[in-house]
């Protein structure tokens, strides 16, 4: 299916538009989440994994639980329903969002799952969030009552409820405008040349920030002229010139939730044409990739449309990396799309098509946009113009 038409954001700050969405930089209302409806899910999963009782410990999947946003946390969720939750002295008074919790200020937060184990229940831990060292530990202290059953609250976060969907949105909303009001404002008025890289990154960091994002999803990406050959090239000295071909990948936060976002622009008319040529590429391998986002195909099938336009057009081994992933409370989450795997696309499932080309020595093109997989086809969070010259 043809993805959403896109459209330029507005050139003044007090606004931000993104496709049909307008609403004013003040962060909108946003829905309550749902935590208890959460931890009933992860209590409905110990059933498939065979166990009473989950131990959650991984920050993503605890604020996915509870709200908590602390550095040391923990929750038991037993199967029936039941739950509670630790985290030390420190954090005492940050633990409002869980009053719903029976909440146990302990520097041992590992005690609560002794006591369980001590009545033979059986309790899961993620191996994947913990270091074997600390694992080991555990084990020693629970013997076989602790089991390790990898994902458990993972795979439950693959697809966003509601809730999650609007502060993804909003913080697209507040990334594609800050692109718009330092980049493309910058390309209009000549502003962006003579730029050094860190400066422009800096200037669309702050930009996000101001126009009420919590924070960045990860360090932003500028790269120009040849720089844009590396995929995740730090900001640097480099200053733009007219000729380059400048790349962006950027991101807001906002209540814990991450966006994503690249487009390649052209400074100037003086543009190497093989780079020119590469970007018209890049852009028909994106629209391939994301018409094959529907509901119950195989991921991979996404990797594998875009990756055939681009091997078509002669670059195929100039596309370095997997044509996208999940994005969420993690800026790299489930599902990483790419040539293996056997999963299928699900309703509510938020994930960025990110191809591109990359040649050493001349620079490189990527263009990515965050997309939720509905039943009725893709909706992008970040409509902008894809193009290298936008309006």
């Amino acid at each position: 299916m043809t993805p959403p038409a896109a459209s330029t954001s507005p050139s003044s700050p007090s606004r931000v538009t993104t496709g049909a969405r307008t609403g004013s930089a003040t962060a909108p209302v946003l829905p309550a989440m749902d935590f208890a409806g959460r931890r009933a899910q992860i209590a409905a999963a110990c059933a498939d994994a065979g166990v009473d009782g989950v131990y959650v410990t991984d920050p993503a999947d605890l604020a996915w639980a509870t709200g908590f946003t602390g550095s040391n946390g923990a929750l038991l969720v037993n199967r029936d329903g039941s739950a509670v939750f630790t985290t030390d002295p420190r954090y005492e008074g940050r633990v409002a969002p869980t009053t719903h919790l029976d909440v146990v200020i302990d520097r041992d937060l590992f005690a609560m799952v002794v006591d369980a184990g001590s009545t033979g229940a059986r309790i899961a831990f993620d191996p994947v969030a913990v270091t074997h060292a600390r694992a080991l530990t555990w084990l020693e202290r629970l013997g076989d009552d602790l089991v390790a059953r990898g994902g458990i609250v993972t795979a439950l976060r693959r697809c966003k409820d509601a809730a999650e969907i609007a502060r993804l949105a909003w913080a697209c909303d507040l990334t594609v405008a800050a692109w718009h009001d330092v980049v493309v404002a910058g390309l209009a008025d000549g502003s962006l040349v003579g730029r050094r890289e860190r400066d422009v990154a800096t200037a669309i960091e702050r930009r996000m920030v101001d126009l009420g994002a919590d924070g960045v999803a990860f360090g932003s990406i500028v790269a120009s002229g040849p720089n844009g050959a590396v995929p995740h090239h730090e900001p640097g000295e480099r200053t733009i010139r007219e000729g380059d071909m400048v790349t962006t990948d950027i991101g807001a936060r906002v209540d814990g939730y991450h966006a994503d976002f690249t487009r390649t622009v052209a400074v100037g008319d003086d543009v190497d044409a093989t780079l020119t040529a590469a970007h018209e590429l890049v852009a028909a391998a994106q629209q391939a990739g994301i018409a094959a986002l529907e509901v119950g195909r195989p991921i991979v099938d996404v990797d594998t449309a875009a990756r055939e336009v681009i091997t078509a057009g002669g670059h195929g081994d100039h596309f370095v990396h997997g044509v996208g992933h999940g994005v969420g409370l993690v800026i790299h989450e489930d599902p990483i799309i790419a040539l293996a795997g056997s999963e299928v696309l699900e309703d509510g499932m938020v994930v960025t098509v990110e191809p591109g080309i990359y040649l050493p020595g001349r620079g490189g093109v990527r263009i990515e946009d965050t997309l939720v997989v509905t039943g009725h086809g893709p909706r992008s969070l970040t409509v902008a113009p894809t193009g290298p010259r936008p309006a």
